[in-house]
């Protein structure tokens, strides 16, 4: 009997789960298991394009600023918010955005900077809780926060 040379063909994942390669996004109905989380109801994952370490001049801080604003604008389209919850997130939003003007200003202040975005941190961790994402972005805000005195001087 001679031994047979084809391939065997990969067996097709199981419903509703996805191999993912990137950046590629998915929605699942039900809980997923990921490694050792069960997810039950959705879930955001933010900051997952973030790259605030390596930061060190002003455009690098606004275009971390800008993904950090594009985020928080996708995390306020989350139907799990409560209406406080998107209320915050709206004024967060707006120091965000009078952050990307003072930066844009010829001679930016630093500790304005470093004030706003420490208490858009602040807001995001209230809001907290039970949408883990506020909590990350709140830590992407408060590490811009820093990095300001460092980028802008001060």
């Amino acid at each position: 009997m001679a031994a047979s040379n084809k391939k065997k063909s990969p067996q097709p994942a199981p419903k509703n789960q996805v191999i993912l390669k990137d950046n590629a996004k998915i929605n699942a109905k039900g809980n997923v298991i990921m490694g050792d989380q069960i997810i039950h109801g959705n879930q955001y994952n933010a900051g997952g394009n973030l790259n605030i370490a390596n930061v060190s001049t002003p455009r690098e801080f606004i275009e971390q600023l800008q993904q950090v604003q594009s985020e928080i604008a996708m995390l306020k389209q989350s139907p799990e918010l409560s209406a406080s919850q998107a209320r915050r997130i709206e004024a967060v939003e707006g120091d965000v955005v009078e952050v990307i003007q003072e930066v844009q200003k010829p001679k930016p202040l630093p500790a304005r900077i470093n004030e706003t975005l420490g208490e858009a941190q602040e807001t995001m961790n209230k809001i907290g809780g039970s949408v883990k994402s506020a909590v990350e972005l709140g830590a992407a805000l408060g590490a811009l926060a820093e990095l300001a005195i460092k980028v802008f001087g001060g």
